[in-house]
C-alpha cells in the first residue's frame, strides 16, 4: 500500500465520519445546520475524487471528468453558504437561501453540461468567475458578521480562509485562462482538512451549548411547576401538587386525613390575622418534618396522605404535636389553640374528591362532637379533647 492509498483512507475515513455525526445530530437536535454540515462533508468528499492522491484520475482533462468536478465545486459552495446563512445570518431572506439553494445549482449544472458538450474554454472561465463572487459573497458576509461580535462568523473565517483563498485563487487564473495553479490539490485537500475539523470543532460547542439551555430551561420550567405548585404562606404544597401526587401515588397511600384549627377565626378577630398567619406557618413547618404528605387546600385547612398500617396513631400524633408547637412558638396567646382532624382509608382505585369528601364528613363530625379530637370515617370517635 502506498502512501496514496493511505492519505485516500484517511481522508475519506475523516468525511465520512463528519457526515454521518452531522446526520446524527441533526436527526438528534432538529438542527438545520448538522444535515447542512453533513452534506457539506460529503460535497466536500466528492470533490476530492477529482484531486490526487484521492483519484489517479486527477490530472485528465476529459469532459467527464471536469463535469463532475464543476459539479462537485458548486455542490460544496452552496453548502457552505447555506451552512453560514444558518450560522451567522438568521435573517436571511427567503429569496436568497432559495436562490442559493436552487439558481446557483441549476447554473452550475449548466455550465458543466455545456462544457461537456461543447468543450469551450469561456464556459470554463465564466463558471469559475460566479465561483469568485459566491467566494467572495461568503468572505464579505462572514468578515461584515465577524465585526459585529459573531464568535461564529469568527470560527468559520479562520476555517475557511485557507480554502478560500486557495479556491478564490484558482478561480481568478481560470478566469483568465492561465495555466492551472500548481499544488491545487494539495491546497485544497489541506485546506478542506483543516476546515472540516474546525467546522466540527464549532458544531461540537454548540451542541454543548444547546445541551446547556435544555438543561436550563427545564431547570426553569422545573422551577415554575414548583412554584405553581407551592403555597407561599406555608412553603407546604398547594391543592395544585395535591391533586398531582393522588393522581399520580394513589395507590402508595393508605389514608388521606384533613386537619383543622380550631376557632381560627376567632384568633384573627382577636390577634390580628398576622397572629393568624403565624399559626399557619408554624403548622406548615411542623408538617413539612413529618412523615406524610402534607398540603395546605386554603384558609386553616391541611391535607394529608399517609402511609402505613398505624396511620390512624400518626394522625393523632401529629394533630397534638400541631397544638403543642401552636403553643409553644406563640407562648403570647392566651388560648390554647387545638386542631381536630377527619380522615378515611383510600380505597383501591379512589379519586381525590371521594376520598376529601370522605374525610371531611369525618372532620365535620369532630368539629360537631366537640373539636379537638380526630375522627374516622365510618367509626366512633378515636380521640377525644387532648
Amino acid at each position: 500500500m502506498d502512501i496514496s492509498q493511505i492519505v485516500a483512507g484517511a481522508y475519506y475515513a475523516l468525511v465520512t465520519v463528519f457526515a454521518i455525526g452531522g446526520l446524527g445530530f441533526a436527526l438528534a437536535t432538529r438542527d438545520r445546520v448538522y444535515g447542512l454540515f453533513a452534506l457539506h462533508a460529503l460535497s466536500v468528499g466528492a470533490l476530492a475524487l477529482t484531486f490526487p492522491p484521492i483519484a489517479s484520475v486527477a490530472n485528465a482533462v476529459e469532459p467527464g471528468h471536469i463535469f463532475w468536478r464543476i459539479m462537485a465545486e458548486g455542490a460544496v459552495l452552496m453548502s457552505t453558504g447555506l451552512m453560514i446563512f444558518h450560522l451567522v445570518l438568521r435573517s436571511t431572506p427567503r429569496a436568497v437561501q432559495i436562490g442559493l439553494a436552487t439558481v446557483f445549482p441549476a447554473v452550475n449544472l449548466i455550465s458543466a453540461a455545456s462544457y461537456y458538450w461543447t468543450e469551450e474554454p469561456i464556459i470554463l472561465a465564466v463558471n469559475s468567475g460566479m465561483m469568485l463572487l459566491v467566494l467572495l459573497g461568503i468572505t464579505a458576509t462572514l468578515i461584515w458578521r465577524m465585526t459585529h461580535g459573531s464568535r461564529e462568523a469568527a470560527v468559520l473565517t479562520v476555517a475557511l480562509a485557507p480554502l478560500i483563498g486557495v479556491g478564490a485563487l484558482a478561480a481568478v487564473i481560470e478566469t483568465l485562462q492561465r495555466p492551472s495553479l500548481e499544488f491545487y490539490a494539495e491546497g485544497m485537500l489541506l485546506g478542506f482538512g483543516f476546515e472540516l475539523i474546525c467546522v466540527c470543532a464549532m458544531l461540537a460547542i454548540r451542541v454543548q451549548r444547546a445541551m446547556k439551555e435544555r438543561d436550563r430551561a427545564f431547570s426553569e420550567a422545573m422551577r415554575a411547576q414548583k412554584d405553581a405548585e407551592t403555597d407561599t404562606l406555608t412553603g407546604l404544597p398547594n391543592r395544585r401538587a395535591l391533586e398531582r401526587v393522588f393522581t399520580q401515588d394513589a395507590d402508595d397511600y393508605d389514608a388521606l386525613a384533613i386537619v383543622d384549627c380550631d376557632h381560627f377565626k376567632a384568633i384573627n378577630d382577636r390577634y390580628g390575622h398576622a397572629a393568624g398567619d403565624d399559626v399557619l406557618r408554624i403548622v406548615g413547618a411542623s408538617l413539612s418534618r413529618s412523615t406524610a404528605f402534607a398540603a395546605r387546600i386554603g384558609g386553616e385547612e391541611f391535607v394529608l396522605l399517609l402511609r402505613g398500617g398505624d396511620w390512624v396513631d400518626q394522625v393523632e400524633r401529629l394533630r397534638r404535636q400541631l397544638s403543642h408547637d401552636i403553643g409553644r412558638s406563640l407562648s403570647d396567646l392566651s388560648v390554647k389553640v387545638t386542631l381536630s382532624a377527619g380522615a378515611a382509608a383510600i380505597r383501591k382505585g379512589c379519586n381525590l374528591q371521594p376520598a376529601m369528601h370522605e374525610a371531611d364528613a369525618a372532620l365535620y363530625a369532630a368539629k360537631a362532637a366537640g373539636r379537638n379530637r380526630l375522627h374516622i370515617a365510618d367509626q366512633p370517635p378515636l380521640s377525644k379533647a387532648a
